[in-house]
């Protein structure tokens, strides 16, 4: 098991290694050493959360409704609802953040918002915009994926 165990952390210090192969050798190991917190953890990293998402998948994007004639606009609101509306959050399996990262070209990502959400910030306008996203970049994803390399090398 210490093989295995240095391993992980050999693989955990090298970025050429995918976190998605890390974190299949964690569950390995964790399944050997009757971790089930750990292998909890790693299930949930692997096939995208469900619940209990951790403090390193939220994130403060840029909110934007699509115009169709101008394309995606800045979004008006007060402070106070602004800061509610940039809040965003990623529940998708760390391979299919890996995924959106291996195009070099995309530097910010989209999250759609709660059809509740935009009808309600529609509803103030004089507008209505029927699709409404915060956006966040590539640097953030980059972040969860960094983040649960740290958490494999010690909390």
């Amino acid at each position: 098991m210490a093989g295995l165990v240095e391993e992980i952390q050999r693989d955990a210090l090298n970025p050429g290694v995918g976190v998605s192969t890390l974190l299949r050798k964690v569950k390995l190991a964790a399944v050997k050493l009757q971790l089930p917190a750990i292998e909890a953890w790693v299930e949930a990293e692997l096939n995208g959360y469900v619940e209990n998402l951790p403090a390193y998948r939220k994130f403060q994007g840029i909110p934007k409704a699509f115009n169709p004639l101008r394309g995606w606009i800045g979004i008006q609101a007060t402070a106070e609802v602004y800061e509610k509306i940039s809040e965003t959050t990623t529940y998708q399996s760390v391979a299919q953040i890996e995924d959106l990262l291996s195009d070099k070209t995309e530097t910010t990502f989209q999250t759609p918002m709660n059809r509740n959400l935009v009808d309600a910030l529609n509803s103030g306008m004089r507008v209505q915009f029927p699709q409404m996203s915060v956006f966040v970049g590539r640097s953030d994803l980059a972040g969860v994926l960094d983040n649960v390399r740290n958490m494999v090398l010690g909390r």
